[in-house]
């Protein structure tokens, strides 16, 4: 049997057989990554904001949603302790006067304000006197009924699920039934009795720990009359209150003639009913978390082509002012920041400050400042608060993470001009970011004046503001439009540098839709052209090089023969004239032999083949050097040369021999060319980099403004017969630039000036 080994090595997969290429993701992964992202993480968020909320909320949703019997939850228990307080109030009369829009929640305000009292008059009283504005109104009477009273009766008597009786004394007050509320019935399981002290509770037949260690808390269950710290008055003590509770609520709806169908309170209903809700909303919840947290393990799976999604965000919000991107942001938040829920909980808290003497912590929790009722708002504008965080993580952070610097595009960008290099670019940019932001200002200020109330002002807002709005929106377009143009001027600029500096190759792509792509195209176009005349060039200064050396190489070997035979001739005694001819013979030959050596030398300079030897060498002895070598035919010439050159070693990076070839062409060429009597000037200058040395002679012959005296056969005198071959200076130039110099020829009137720089080495 034959055993196949399997390479498990990942990162060094055998290259024999056929590989199958990495398979290309399309921009559908992408769109499912960033969907996967936006969605899952979004359910989370959405999920975890509505648990926090309903976790941490004083009406304990999360704990009573939980619960199966409505009776064991909190919300039944403070429903309990208000309908009992409302009928303690009932019982003593009723607060005074017509007033009867009490309502039945209270909060945490009225429990320590009882639990401060020692003896406590009233308990409905003490919240009368604090709370209503009716204290002018008669008092109430124990015992008696009161429009307070009978508003709340005719609330609460179609209203089956609670039966109810409030007798004052042995007197009945109030009851929505004719039956024994105390005999125990199958449909109804939970029963209240308050004797004018205590509360008794019985559910199921057993009794209920209402009042634990005696002693309220804000943790107890029960917030009733009768612990040791919460006591009534004197007149409750006559007060007899029995209620009944249904064990499952229902709907009760009720006739009343001509004006239809009421179904009025049905709290208890309604209270199961929200329970169910909330019970379901943790459900979907659930859902929610789940479907959300799968969605982000999709979403790692395709984090990479995410990612693609993402920059392709980012180059849409960075065609966005980075102003445009603020005012978005800031927008969101107001929308979730200027609900009245925060305005109304600040007003009705500093009302009670400031009116009744409440302390702020106190008004705060009395109404509704708390943490779970924060996150239950954020959650009821779930919408805009996860609109604003992908605001923030679109126009933000990513703009952020890709564009690198967003704010370079926007109003205060194109006013800076900071990115941009060239004078016209700057100057558009400013323009046109001074147009926008007095539009801007100018559309902002009638706004405001449109808010201002008045209606002339309001509609000269609408008549003005409008256009202006537009205007806006087509500045938008058109600085987009200015942006392209102003940054096609800087690419141009740019290019047109590039080509003043020899940059022939590298064209300037514009895209055919932008306003400057002809501008460009011409700007190429040149450019081609340049480069073909200059290759045109190029190729015929090589072909003539290339002719030069070829026939200079040709010319030596029958050059080298004559010169030698004329040399022979020489040393044999021949008759005049045959003795004269064989003397210019060997003159002209060598002439023509010097030549062929420097146009053969040109030619190898200009073709880079010459060869070099570069060493560090003393500037001013080599000058030195030269001027002795050449002391004869100075002393011939009849000139006089003055040399200033210093004694101190002056380094420099250069090769000897052609160096000294240099010189010896530029002494030699002034000794011949010179006016007869005249004076030639050497002076080697140091600065701290660099060393030059000038030659200065005055020209025997009249000199040609604007002539290259450094290209080949050039003479400064074409009429001369002297035998020179026009090849000194070039000779000199192209040496000097082998070595890394520079050699500067000039001319005024008919002084003759050569200039030979080197840097100085350390």
């Amino acid at each position: 049997m034959a055993i196949k080994w399997i390479n498990t090595n990942r990162k060094n997969p055998p290259a024999e057989g056929p590989q199958r290429p990495p398979r290309e993701r399309g921009w559908l992964s992408a769109a499912a990554g960033l969907l996967a992202f936006v969605l899952g993480l979004s359910m989370v968020i959405d999920g975890c904001v509505f648990i926090a909320g309903a976790a941490d909320n004083r009406n304990n949703w999360l704990a009573d949603s939980l619960e199966s019997d409505y009776q064991n939850t909190s919300q039944f228990r403070t429903f309990i302790a208000d309908r009992l307080e409302s009928m303690i109030v009932m019982g003593l009369g009723g607060p005074g006067g017509d007033w009867y829009g009490y309502n039945d929640y209270y909060g945490d305000f009225e429990i320590e304000t009882y639990v401060q009292q020692d003896t406590a008059a009233d308990w409905g009283l003490i919240w009368d006197s604090a709370w209503s504005s009716t204290s002018s109104a008669p008092k109430p009477v124990p015992g008696t009924t009161s429009v307070y009273g009978d508003e709340l009766h005719s609330r609460w008597n179609p209203d089956k699920n609670l039966l109810y009786r409030v007798e004052y004394g042995g007197k009945l007050l109030y009851t929505n039934t004719d039956d024994d509320i105390a005999k125990p019935r199958a449909d109804y399981n939970f029963y209240l009795h308050f004797n004018g002290e205590k509360v008794t509770i019985t559910k199921d037949g057993s009794a209920v720990d209402v009042y634990g260690n005696g002693y309220y808390t804000e943790d107890s269950d029960w917030y009733v009359p009768g612990y040791q710290n919460f006591t009534l008055g004197e007149d409750c003590g006559k007060i007899t209150i029995t209620m009944a509770a249904i064990s499952q609520p229902q709907v009760f709806i009720t006739g009343q003639g001509n004006n239809g169908y009421y179904r009025w309170t049905n709290q208890l209903y309604w209270l199961c009913q929200g329970m169910e809700e909330t019970r379901g909303g943790f459900r979907l919840c659930a859902v929610e978390l789940s479907v959300g947290l799968l969605l982000l393990g999709l979403y790692w799976l395709l984090r990479r082509d995410k990612a693609r999604a993402d920059r392709t965000a980012a180059r849409l919000t960075g065609k966005l002012w980075w102003e445009v991107k603020l005012l978005l942001i800031a927008a969101l938040s107001f929308a979730i920041c200027r609900r009245s829920y925060f305005g109304e909980v600040l007003v009705e808290a500093a009302t009670a400050v400031t009116e009744g003497g409440m302390p702020m912590a106190w008004a705060l929790r009395e109404y509704g400042w708390g943490f779970g009722e924060l996150l239950s708002y954020l959650f009821e504008s779930g919408g805009r608060l996860l609109a604003l965080l992908w605001a923030v993580y679109f126009l933000l952070i990513n703009d952020w993470r890709y564009n690198k610097t967003p704010w370079r595009h926007g109003v205060g960008a194109m006013l800076t001009a900071r990115s941009l290099k060239h004078p016209l670019q700057k100057r558009i940019s400013r323009l046109t970011g001074g147009v926008v932001l007095l539009v801007a200002v100018l559309l902002s200020a009638i706004s405001l004046a449109a808010r201002a109330g008045s209606d002339y002002l309001g509609w000269f807002g609408w008549i003005i503001g409008l256009p202006a709005l537009l205007v806006l929106c087509y500045l938008a377009y058109f600085s987009r439009r200015l942006r392209g143009i102003w940054t096609d001027i800087g690419s141009l600029t740019d290019q047109i540098a590039a080509v003043r500096a020899g940059d022939l190759e590298h064209p300037l792509p514009l895209e055919e839709g932008r306003d400057l792509a002809q501008a460009a195209d011409d700007l190429n176009h040149i450019q081609q052209g340049l480069q073909s005349a200059l290759e045109e060039q190029t190729r015929s200064e090589r072909m003539k090089v290339e002719l030069i050396t070829n026939v200079s190489h040709d010319l030596k070997t029958p050059l080298t023969s004559l010169i030698s035979y004329t040399d022979l001739l020489a040393k044999e005694e021949l008759p005049p004239p045959a003795g004269e001819y064989v003397a210019i013979l060997q003159q002209k030959a060598q002439r023509l032999s010097d030549m062929v050596q420097d146009v053969f030398a040109v030619s190898k300079a200009a073709a880079g083949q010459l060869p070099l030897k570069i060493e560090i060498l003393d500037y001013g002895k080599l000058l030195r050097q030269t001027l002795a070598d050449m002391s004869q035919p100075i002393e011939d010439s009849g000139l006089t040369l003055r040399t200033d050159i210093p004694e101190t070693p002056v380094p420099i990076s250069a090769d000897g021999t052609r160096l000294y070839r240099v010189f010896q062409n530029l002494i030699g060429n002034a000794l011949k060319y010179s006016l007869p009597g005249s004076r030639i000037y050497l002076t080697l200058r140091c600065t701290e980099n660099q060393a030059e040395a000038i030659l200065r002679n005055t020209s025997a012959h009249e000199l040609i403004k604007g002539t290259d005296y450094t290209a080949r056969f050039v003479r400064g005198d074409e009429s001369r017969t002297d035998g020179g071959s026009g090849l000194g200076l070039s000779i000199a130039a192209s040496f000097t630039e082998a070595c890394n110099g520079k050699l500067i020829v000039e001319t005024e009137a008919d002084l003759f000036t050569v200039r030979v720089t080197f840097s100085i080495r350390s």
